[in-house]
């Protein structure tokens, strides 16, 4: 059976299995992943900032996906990127975010958004607020590190977008993160 399916895979002009390097490629395989799915639908370009980006990440808890829109996303939870109800990036995340710079600057043309999200906890004028410094902090590391302010935007969604339950500390804990999204100029769609 093992033999079959390689043999369809060689019919069918798969060679390799997600995150190989072809011989010759300094780019994973596009080969899409239920997470990924449309990976091959990238440019080589977005596939390598892909890659890059889930190796900078890796071992820090942040989370790198495609979106339905053909963007990069790099979810960072709080407990990496800022201590509670505070907006100063810590050092965890500033060592990310110093590779994240190193990747945008190696590919010019992409624009980033980045997204400031926090729990239900606290008023929503405080939580806009919060979750607006949190995002421009990111910002302001990243043009401290070189990237082109013209390429960066930024967004405070306060608490209005859970990924958890609000009614338990760890789902509080997970609400509260940044996101940032990484378009080539085609594809971006105000960081969604």
């Amino acid at each position: 059976m093992a033999t079959l399916v390689f043999l369809v895979m060689g019919l069918a002009g798969c060679t390799a299995l997600p995150g190989f390097t072809k011989p010759g490629s300094n780019t994973p395989d596009a080969q899409p992943s239920s997470s990924q799915g449309g990976r091959n639908t990238w440019s080589a370009d977005m596939r390598t900032q892909l890659a890059a980006f889930e190796r900078a990440s890796q071992g820090t808890g942040a989370i790198v996906s495609q979106t339905a829109d053909q963007q990069i996303q790099l979810e960072i939870p709080n407990d990496i990127s800022f201590d509670v109800n505070r907006s100063a990036v810590k050092p965890v995340f500033a060592g990310l975010l110093t590779r994240y710079a190193a990747i945008a600057k190696a590919h010019p043309g992409t624009l980033i958004t980045i997204v400031g999200h926090t729990d239900s906890s606290g008023s929503v004028a405080g939580n806009n607020a919060l979750s607006r410094d949190r995002a421009q902090s990111t910002r302001d590391y990243l043009i401290a590190r070189g990237v082109a302010i013209t390429r960066l935007q930024t967004e405070g969604r306060g608490s209005s977008e859970p990924i958890a339950d609000n009614s338990t500390p760890e789902g509080r804990a997970k609400n509260r993160r940044v996101t940032i999204y990484v378009a080539s100029p085609a594809s971006r769609t105000a960081g969604s």
